[in-house]
This record gives C-alpha cells, sequence and structure tokens, in this order.
C-alpha cells in the first residue's frame, strides 16, 4: 500500500461553537419548514430563516476569564442587588440577544444542583425571582439559572461533587431568562464592582476584586480550621 505524503484529512474547525441541543433544535425548525414551504413560501420561509435565529441565540463564545476575582455568571444588566440573611444576591436579566450559556464565577467544588419548581413570568419583571430555577449550590455560595416565560427550559452540564474553575461553564438557559449569584459571606456592597444597570459579560466581567474576594477566603478558611481541623468541613470557592 502506498501512502500519500500528506496527513488524515481534518474537519475544519468552525469560528464559533454552540451550545448542547442548538443543532438539534435548529433542524427540526429548518425541517419543518421544507414542508411548509411547498404550502406557503410564507409559511415556509420565516421556519427555516428561524433555524438561524436558534443557531444564533445558542452560540457560546470563548471568554477571556480574568486570574482572580469573582466574575458574572451570564450576560446580561444587573436587575438587583439585595441582602438575603448576610449576604448579597445578585440578579442579572438577560435579554434576548444575551449569550445564554452560563459559567462559574469562582473555582471551587460543587455541593449540590438543585432544581426548584416555580412561577414562569417574563425575565424583567421582579416577580420572576420566583420563576422555576436551578441552583448550582458551591460550599458557601450560589448560581441561580431561572427561566423566563417562553422556552422554560434549564440545562446543567455540572453536577454535585464536582470540582470547576472560575469561567467554567455551568449550564445554558433557553431564551429570555435571569440569573442571580448568592456571594459568599463577609462580601460587602463596597466591594461590588457593578451597579443596577450596568452591562456584564460572562466570565468576564470581575463584580468583585481580588483583594475583597482573598479576605473573605481566609476568613472562610481560619473558620474552617477553627471549627475542623482535620478539614472536612467543605472548601470554599477558590480564587
Amino acid at each position: 500500500m502506498v501512502e500519500l505524503p500528506f496527513g488524515r484529512p481534518s474537519l475544519p474547525s468552525l469560528p464559533l461553537s454552540f451550545a448542547r441541543g442548538a443543532f438539534l433544535y435548529a433542524g427540526l425548525l429548518f425541517l419543518s419548514g421544507i414542508p411548509a414551504a411547498f404550502v406557503s413560501p410564507f409559511v415556509g420561509g420565516p421556519l427555516m430563516l428561524g433555524s438561524l435565529g436558534v443557531l444564533y441565540f445558542y452560540r457560546d463564545p470563548s471568554r477571556a476569564t480574568p486570574a482572580s476575582g469573582i466574575v458574572a455568571p451570564s450576560d446580561g444588566t444587573v436587575a438587583s442587588v439585595g441582602w438575603e440573611d448576610d449576604r448579597i444576591r445578585l440578579g442579572i436579566y438577560l435579554g434576548v440577544r444575551d449569550v445564554h450559556v452560563i459559567r462559574a464565577p469562582f473555582g471551587g467544588r460543587i455541593r449540590a444542583v438543585d432544581r426548584e419548581s416555580g412561577g414562569h413570568w417574563p425575565a424583567p419583571l421582579a416577580r420572576s425571582e420566583h420563576n422555576e430555577a436551578v441552583h448550582v449550590r458551591f460550599d458557601g455560595a450560589e448560581v441561580t439559572m431561572r427561566v423566563g416565560w417562553f422556552a422554560r427550559r434549564i440545562t446543567p452540564y455540572v453536577a454535585g461533587g464536582q470540582r470547576v474553575r472560575r469561567g467554567a461553564r455551568l449550564g445554558h438557559i433557553a431564551f429570555g431568562s435571569r440569573t442571580e449569584v448568592l456571594l459568599p459571606a463577609g462580601i460587602e456592597p463596597v466591594d461590588l464592582n457593578v451597579e443596577p444597570g450596568e452591562r456584564l459579560r460572562a466570565g468576564e466581567t470581575v463584580i468583585v476584586e481580588a483583594d475583597a474576594y482573598d479576605r473573605e477566603v481566609r476568613e472562610r478558611s481560619s473558620l474552617s480550621m477553627a471549627r475542623d481541623p482535620d478539614g472536612e468541613s467543605g472548601d470554599p470557592p477558590s480564587r
């Protein structure tokens, strides 16, 4: 057998990646538009073009995550900043043009991933805080993904017991939605880099600087060692 003077051909890589399910939903929409086009091009055409809209919505671009600090879990606009017991909860509204892949604001061990039943109010409304959700619970912090009124689908990429790095993908929310991050205890309002109305980019925008975050991690580590000298009380979110 004669070997050719070049290696095995490889498929060209796409300049943009997509969230899970993108090609399935886009393909179904496109295929449904083909027979519809024979009945009426005014029906089939929009269906086939809609498949491009699905791909746009499911896009998953790479992000340059900073080496330290707490980063935004999602694209969108800061909708609320409030207290929950002794911790700050930051709410973010995602519009239809935002990337809906959710990322880890910090590295660390995921304690649990829980699904919460709830309503399906439009994400811009305050009552959407009680919509159906998936909670990704870290030791001492939490990221919440909430559905909107339309697609109502959350796909988590992680599970309890898994360790993730800062900026890692946690999941995807289909169409208009909301995310929340419950910050570790010890983070104060003056430590926040963002305020309501400000635009964020998932995995890139630093919402709490490294010095404030490092101070909180040191305090949590000291308390954990005092309560559990064998180090079995769980790891705080890492830098």
